[in-house]
């Protein structure tokens, strides 16, 4: 038995339909329930009905099918309304109508009503994963049940001999032993069983056993593979909206090499989900999910039944959703791409909200380049995953090593100016008889364009300190803050004020940047004689100063950025030290730092005053201890999510 379930959603307080009639004609969501099913309703890109939206939670409520009903449960912070009342839980009945508001502040209301309707018996029945705990399939044993997916289900268990734990993947349906589901699950079962690459889960076992039940018997389709002890990119993602750019990269290249295999034999995919890529121990990526193996000279029936479309909406290529039946190596490619895409931007290239709107938008639909979405996304890369997800196959790479080598040689590229930039730096701990500093340089993506410079000045007992941040990302960043670095190491020669240098690198480097280029840095000169520093700032840079027994201060008059506008202007401030008082220097990745499990919104950030407080509360310390504890509280309170550079200097 299952049930149909219709969902509206409008505006808070809207009375939205208000018969069954109505609603049906005006379901922004569609779905079929059968006994066991749930559906999750939230923020979260991995769940049921994805909802863009900061007041609801990742996985705000749950409905689960039950005993030919459904049970609501509420799983969010602001809560889960009906009748104005908060829920924890709530029944609904088949045939009514139930308005539900999503929490008490954002603007939202379901409708949700449920048809009752049996599935026909024939050839055809459903398997209750309740049924399958603690049996024991010859020399393999069932433990545990962990999901259901759109064709099976999964369960944790036993190989008796050799002992290993392993993954069950069990058909969610009977049927003839004739029939074209039978015939579709020998055939998965012939390739899979043929395979055998590192990077696939390995299968073990597959067969066909009969399903005793008090009042029937039934046929389970069933394969057993290898357990891979690790955690999907879709959890990742789920933690992390973006998993940046070396390691998706990396990701994607092993996985691109496994389906490589797989195309020279001729073997396609078509299943391709961030669920379906695990990072395992070793950290490597292993690639699941085989059961839509196809064969490219052999049959062409889609693999389910009475759907003409193949793979997972989001990801599936537009020929795959169209026509289950068409899809070859390009197909594989576009999904790999799409997974690319969703790993950089935090969702994948299509959001629509049901099916008929995803065929719609794969039609006619157009993809937001991904640097337009992620703007720290160099334009080179955007440029290969848009070829990969071009909608005409043959406007994408005409084969997988095609897609490896672009991908390959842009992190070559990368690779090179790392090192390149890297050789620029200097050394990130200074100390002598007046001053003790200490310096973190933590680029988001091992290259990025915060950039530093510092020297020292014998004769004349001063230092000179360069701190800054450019506007771009990645390899474009990296490449303007080596050029801020030489930069900044020529006009070092000169004897003149902070506020002079920052002018004259203004002059040197505004028409060499791009007009959407700049930089905002700060330029310092400590005089060990006079017991002063000067400094003049370009941009927002802030400069905390801490004397013990006052409280902390921002040291801030920002003038404009470098490069930014033909006109420059800047300020100079001399202020007066005494042993023992601290500096602390940084780029905006600090303060603006998400905290763990928190939302994406400005009073969630790890900001300025918690900063001040760690300084505090450690100004006894030398500078290095100092430096170690505003490190670590940061990396353990904070999700960093921009390149970052810290210098703490202590004065002796």
């Amino acid at each position: 038995m299952s049930i149909t379930l219709y969902i509206y959603l409008g505006a808070y307080q809207e009375s939205g339909p208000n018969s069954l009639d109505i609603l049906k004609q005006n379901a922004s969501y569609t779905k079929v329930l059968r006994e066991g099913d749930s559906l999750t309703i939230g923020r979260s890109l991995s769940s049921d009905i994805y909802l863009e939206d900061s007041f609801i939670s990742q996985t705000h409520c749950i409905l689960n099918y039950h005993n030919s009903s459904i049970l609501l449960r509420d799983n969010s912070r602001n809560g889960t309304y009906f009748q104005r009342k908060k829920i924890t839980t709530l029944s609904l009945e088949p045939n009514k109508l139930y308005s539900i508001d999503i929490s008490n502040r954002k603007s939202m209301i379901f409708g949700y009503m449920v048809e009752s309707r049996f599935i026909p018996k024939a050839n055809s029945e459903a398997i209750s994963p309740k049924l399958m705990e603690g049996k024991c399939l010859g020399n393999f044993k069932i433990e545990k049940y962990e999901q259901s997916g759109g064709t099976s289900h999964i369960f944790t268990g036993r190989q008796i001999s050799p002992s290993r734990q392993v993954v069950f993947k069990i058909l969610k349906y009977s049927s003839a032993l004739d029939s074209k589901s039978a015939k579709r699950f020998q055939r998965v079962a012939r390739i899979a069983s043929r395979l055998n690459h590192p990077g696939l889960a390995h299968l073990y076992h597959s067969d066909i056993t009969l399903l005793e039940l008090p009042e029937k018997r039934l046929n389970m389709f069933y394969f057993v593979f290898e357990f891979i002890q690790g955690k999907p990119i879709a959890s990742m993602l789920q933690e992390s909206t973006t998993l940046g750019i070396e390691f998706s990269l990396h990701t994607i290249i092993q996985i691109a090499q496994v389906l490589a295999y797989l195309h020279k034999k001729k073997i396609v995919h078509r299943n391709l989900a961030p669920s379906h890529i695990i990072i395992d121990q070793d950290k490597s990526a292993r690639l699941v999910g085989l059961g839509l193996l196809k064969e490219l000279d052999r049959d062409q029936i889609a693999i389910l039944t009475g759907c003409h479309s193949i793979g997972v909406e989001g990801y599936a290529a537009p020929e795959q959703l169209l026509d289950g039946s068409c899809g070859d190596f390009r197909s594989d490619i576009f999904s790999l791409g799409a997974i690319l895409y969703h790993c950089l931007c935090g969702r994948p290239p299509y959001t629509s909200k049901t099916k008929r709107e995803l065929f719609r938008d794969d039609i006619s639909g157009v993809i937001i380049p991904p640097d337009q979405l992620n703007p720290s996304l160099p334009f080179t890369l955007s440029k290969i995953i848009m070829k990969s997800l071009s909608r005409d196959p043959a406007c994408r790479y005409d084969c997988m090593e095609s897609f490896i080598q672009e991908l390959s040689q842009y992190l070559e590229g990368k690779d090179m100016m790392r090192e390149n930039f890297y050789a620029l730096l200097q050394n990130t701990s200074f100390a002598n008889s007046h001053v003790e500093m200490e310096i973190l340089y933590k680029p988001l993506e091992h290259i990025g364009g915060d950039f530093y410079y510092y020297k020292y000045f014998e004769k004349e007992n001063k230092m000179l300190l360069f701190l800054g941040d450019t506007t771009d990302h990645g390899t474009s960043a990296a490449f303007l803050a080596g050029m801020m670095v030489a930069s900044c190491s020529l006009v070092a020669q000169m004897p003149a004020s902070p506020k002079n240098l920052l002018e004259t690198l203004h002059n040197a480097l505004f028409s060499l940047f791009l007009s959407e280029s700049s930089a905002e840095m700060i330029s310092i000169v400590f005089d060990f004689n006079a017991k002063e520093i000067t400094f003049s700032q370009a941009g927002y840079i802030p400069l905390l100063f801490y004397r013990k027994g006052s409280d902390p201060v921002a040291l801030q008059k920002p003038g404009s950025r470098v490069a930014f506008t033909k006109r420059f202007f800047c300020e100079e401030t001399v202020i007066q030290y005494k042993p023992n008082d601290i500096f602390v220097i940084s780029t905006d990745g600090i303060a603006e730092a998400r905290l763990r499990g928190s939302v994406e919104s400005e009073e969630e950030r790890y900001g300025m005053e918690r900063l001040n407080s760690l300084l505090v509360q450690n100004a006894d310390r030398g500078c290095s201890e100092i430096f170690e504890a505003i490190y670590t509280d940061v990396t353990e309170s904070s999700l960093i999510e921009d390149d970052t550079t810290i210098i703490v200097l202590k004065m002796r």
